[in-house]
């Protein structure tokens, strides 16, 4: 819905995803009368003059799955440098509510257990997603990095490390 339907009280009908247009009074209904255990967040939409939707909001306040995804890849097990259990959660390294953006460089997977802690005071994560520093609340710090992708070895230096001649190059 327009910003004006939900604050203003406009007539415009507001579109529900996956059922089509709603009407206006319903639509702030739903949006004020939503139960406490019911998630509701106001995403800005983006359109150009003609009308059409451009982009999104980037202050977003979760991570898409996909960028899920690609922490828990990235970064394999929780982040918290003493911690190795599996992550379950992906969060924000500057947090959400400090202005943080929801990319991926401010993305880290955390278990449950320090997620939870991080936010308790005195403790404050810094940096971005590939490197990042752990400070507790007696003050020490500890650096995290994501382990490094698994690599091979060049072709050429592969081949003749089993006895196979590399490829010869195409010369023109």
């Amino acid at each position: 819905m327009t910003d004006r339907t939900l604050l203003d009280r406009d007539d415009e009908p507001a579109v529900l995803v996956g059922h089509g247009p709603i009407p206006a009074s319903l639509a702030r209904h739903l949006v004020r009368e939503a139960p406490r255990s019911a998630r509701v967040f106001i995403r800005r939409l983006f359109q150009d003059p003609a009308g059409n939707l451009t982009h999104a909001d980037p202050r977003r306040r979760r991570l898409a799955h996909l960028d899920r995804q690609f922490l828990i890849a990235r970064d394999g097990t929780c982040r918290t440098p003493w911690c190795d259990a599996p992550i379950r959660r992906s969060d924000h390294i500057q947090p959400y509510a400090a202005d943080g953006p929801t990319v991926l460089d401010n993305g880290q997977g955390l278990c449950a257990r320090c997620n939870l802690t991080k936010d308790e005071d005195g403790w404050r994560t810094t940096g971005t997603g590939p490197t990042t520093v752990v400070t507790t609340p007696t003050g020490d710090q500890y650096a995290s990095a994501p382990p490094a992708p698994p690599r091979s070895e060049p072709w050429s230096t592969a081949a003749t490390s089993f006895g196979v001649p590399p490829r010869p190059e195409f010369v023109q």
